[in-house]
């Protein structure tokens, strides 16, 4: 249970991520391009974690061929193109060091 409690976390969490980057996206191109920096990075790590638990969970409930299946079928689900991690996070550490502090937006 505490596997799927964490993967609904995670979704709650991505979808605030980019909701509150689609806000900021509003008010300054600027303040947009961090605050996407920073989702993007935030959903890389979340996607694996979130696909780590999701293999737990089927493993928990299915064995042989049923296993097989449904692990195909999350691959299927939880492909994603990947983001640059690294050029990311390089880019909100000059952001952070530009300004002196962290910054959201």
């Amino acid at each position: 249970m505490g596997a799927i409690a964490n993967m609904t976390i995670e979704t709650y969490a991505m979808e605030s991520a980019v909701l509150r980057a689609h806000k900021l996206a509003m008010q300054s191109e600027e303040t947009s391009k961090h605050a996407l920096n920073m989702t993007r990075v935030y959903i890389s790590g979340a996607m694996d974690r979130i696909e780590s638990a999701a293999k737990m969970v089927i493993a928990a409930c299915a064995e042989g061929d049923m296993l097989r299946s449904q692990l195909a079928i999350l691959r299927r689900l939880s492909k994603y193109e990947p983001f640059n991690i690294v050029a990311l996070r390089q880019a909100i550490a000059q952001k952070v060091l530009e300004s002196g502090k962290y910054l959201v937006a």
